[in-house]
């Protein structure tokens, strides 16, 4: 599910969305890129991707790794 709806975020005119999920998968970083994931409206850790674990490509990792 979360998949279906990142594939339909990237091609919708939202914009400025906050991230707080257990899981952090691949379609999350073309939204990141397209700079739909920019949370400046979060009270809690504004623009920041909160997340427990990841699964996905070496892609996702590299972007993620050591990245504040």
């Amino acid at each position: 599910m979360p998949n279906a709806v990142c594939a339909q975020l990237i091609d919708s005119p939202v914009r400025d969305l906050g991230v707080h999920s257990e899981m952090v998968m691949e379609r999350l970083l073309p939204l990141s890129r397209a700079g739909r994931l920019e949370g400046r409206r979060k009270t809690l850790y504004p623009g920041k991707i909160v997340y427990t674990f990841s699964l996905g490509s070496a892609e996702l990792y590299a972007a993620i790794h050591r990245n504040d």
